[in-house]
């Protein structure tokens, strides 16, 4: 077969002739695109700004606002307690003399009296309008942005109590007014910058039109540079050099290209800088785990206080929010706590270490010697400083004395143990009520006692052993968990507790556990 000849192919328009009459076709409707984008990229990124300013300025004046409406209630409280009305006068009327964005302050009866107001010729007189509206307040009341005497407003009100005697309601309104100059200062920002970027495109226009052969035909020349220097960068970055970059001097697709190179470098080193810090992270949450682990007392069998513990506790996730605990104080008497943090996870955890520690305080400083109502009001003042309303957690508070043969109770919201007396057969809950702690500020908690004898079994458990679920979606319950006690009661405290667990599990089949479950199984000596 004959060979062919390869023949060259005809030159035709060389490319330079083309990049130059596409760029100058072109040249026009790319600079007017690029215009339009960059002023809609700016308006976008300067309305981001202003709602990140609002919310940081409207942050700050309402921490300002409720930091000064705390005082004022607080500080009034003691004036109103006192009947010092015209202390409370003077109160209020120094807060709007020396804060230019308090616009109203008033203290006033729930009957409508103003006992003292930020406009002293209205002291006396019923309340009216927006205050009048807010005589039925039961708690802290923060309305963030309201129209209140003409001006944007924050307005705080809240109930003072005392005694359950008599009932006062503080307000105050805080003004937006330095919000509204920062947005006004914003919107200025963003026309004059409207008005720059409008001008800097038609510049930017003009001189490219005039330079557009010439920096066409530099890049025409110089297009293969660009192209070499990717290239490298390439090899480097399949070397292994992730800090390769390359110099990108042009505006093209090959600049473009050039710049993505190098955010897809940078890009891969920030997220191996994120797997460092995940890392970092799991190893901070295993040393908290290790550390709730020292919260716990152990699997392990202990004979204290006339009676023989053995508990159970599994987290859910790496770090839980249950907890118990158990403590011999004063005459031989056996404390037992158990709790349930709302969630589970690193805070709720951090919250129970919270909780062993004021515990473990309290009977250091009284010596034992305490009321079981006093020790739930400590541990709630802790949780509710430690986590500010954001969490809650569940107590039950049990003291036997194994003297009188008697167990003194107190609840705060928890689940109710159960009590199982083998002698009569009598199998009942524990019930009391009480407010979790650290839920709301005042907290109350009632006392109960009962007679133990030598054999009762006490079962103390935290909501996620009766809440978890079978595979058909059945909770386990309060029935089955009392079947589980009555058919190992009359096993040591050890083996009655793994029987109920294999119990409880058996029933659970493959269903993930969804929540901490803790069990304490005691036995009266």
């Amino acid at each position: 077969m004959p060979q062919t000849q390869w023949q060259p192919r005809k030159r035709g328009v060389s490319i330079m002739v083309k990049m130059t009459a596409i760029s100058l076709v072109l040249l026009v409707v790319v600079i007017g695109v690029f215009g339009l984008i960059n002023s809609m990229q700016s308006k976008r990124i300067i309305a981001k700004a202003s709602v990140q300013l609002a919310a940081s300025v409207s942050k700050g004046l309402r921490r300002a606002g409720e930091a000064k409406f705390q005082l004022l209630a607080r500080t009034a409280r003691i004036g109103l307690v006192q009947g010092d009305y015209s202390t409370l006068q003077i109160l209020v009327s120094d807060l709007i003399k020396h804060d230019d964005l308090v616009i109203e302050a008033a203290v006033m009866e729930s009957s409508g009296t103003l006992l003292a107001h930020s406009d002293p010729r209205r002291v006396g007189s019923k309340a009216s309008g927006f205050l009048r509206d807010l005589l039925g307040t039961r708690r802290m009341k923060v309305q963030p942005d309201v129209t209140f005497a003409g001006q944007r407003s924050i307005v705080f009100a809240s109930p003072v109590k005392y005694r359950d005697l008599r009932t006062w309601i503080v307000f105050m309104a805080y003004s937006l007014k330095p919000l509204d100059a920062e947005l006004a200062k914003v919107e200025e920002l963003r026309r004059k910058e409207t008005r720059a970027s409008t001008l800097s495109t038609i510049l930017i226009g003009l001189l490219s039109v005039i330079l557009g052969v010439v920096l066409t035909t530099l890049q025409s020349l110089g297009i293969s540079r660009p192209i070499r220097a990717l290239a490298r960068q390439a090899d480097q970055i399949a070397g292994g050099d992730l800090h390769a970059s390359v110099e990108v001097k042009s505006n093209d697709e090959i600049g473009l290209l050039g710049d993505r190179f190098n955010y897809m470098s940078h890009q891969v080193l920030a997220l191996m800088e994120e797997v460092k810090t995940k890392a970092a992270v799991e190893r901070e949450v295993e040393v908290a785990r290790a550390l709730q682990s020292t919260l716990v007392p152990a699997s392990a069998t202990v004979e204290i206080g006339g009676m023989q513990l053995a508990g159970f506790f599994k987290p859910a996730a790496k770090c839980g929010g249950d907890w118990w605990s158990y403590y011999e104080v004063v005459d031989g008497k056996l404390l037992v706590l158990i709790g349930d943090v709302t969630g589970h996870g690193l805070p709720s955890a951090m919250i129970t270490a919270v909780v062993k520690g004021a515990a473990s305080n309290m009977i250091s400083v009284t010596g034992g010697k305490f009321m079981v109502r006093d020790l739930l009001a400590e541990l709630h003042g802790a949780v509710l400083q430690t986590a500010r309303g954001r969490y809650a957690m569940t107590c039950f508070a049990s003291v036997y004395d194994p003297r009188r043969r008697r167990l003194i109770y107190a609840n705060a919201g928890h689940t109710f143990p159960c009590l199982y007396q083998p002698r009569t057969g009598d199998c009942r809950w524990l019930a009391v009520r009480g407010s979790l702690l650290g839920d709301e500020v005042q907290s109350d908690y009632e006392i109960r006692e009962t007679e133990v004898d030598p054999n009762d079994m006490l079962v103390w458990y935290t909501d996620g052993v009766v809440e978890g679920q079978s595979n058909e979606g059945e909770p386990f319950g309060y029935k089955r968990l009392l079947t589980s006690i009555q058919h190992h009661v009359h096993l040591t405290s050890d083996r009655a507790r793994d029987g109920i667990i294999d119990d409880i599990y058996t029933f659970y089949g493959d269903t993930p556990q969804e929540d901490d479950i803790t069990l304490v199984v005691g036995k009266v000596c």
